[in-house]
């Protein structure tokens, strides 16, 4: 199986970004997940990237053994998706 994990910029306009990118790359995955930020509903201005590397975490253990994860990243997503890997969140292949 292969997923798609779309981790938009630190800032609200970035949500459209997101999904613009789960629209276009959708039909190559098997699953899509769009992460919305916690600071984005709560009107604080930056990411809380322990928060939110923590969700990661959270939304990685609810796959399958064996699914192919991809991370599309941009800004802040790219940090968060470095902070993942570091911690062992995510582990990159290749």
């Amino acid at each position: 199986m292969k997923h798609l994990i779309v981790l938009p910029g630190n800032s609200l306009q970035n949500q459209s970004w997101g999904i613009r990118m789960a629209s276009h790359y959708g039909e190559y995955f098997d699953s899509i997940h769009t992460v919305e930020y916690d600071h984005w509903k709560t009107g604080e201005a930056d990411i809380n990237l322990a928060l939110e590397e923590e969700r990661l975490r959270e939304h990685v253990a609810t796959l399958p053994k064996g699914t192919q994860i991809i991370v599309l990243a941009k800004s802040a997503g790219s940090i968060l998706t470095f902070l993942a890997v570091q911690s062992g969140a995510i582990n990159p292949i290749y």
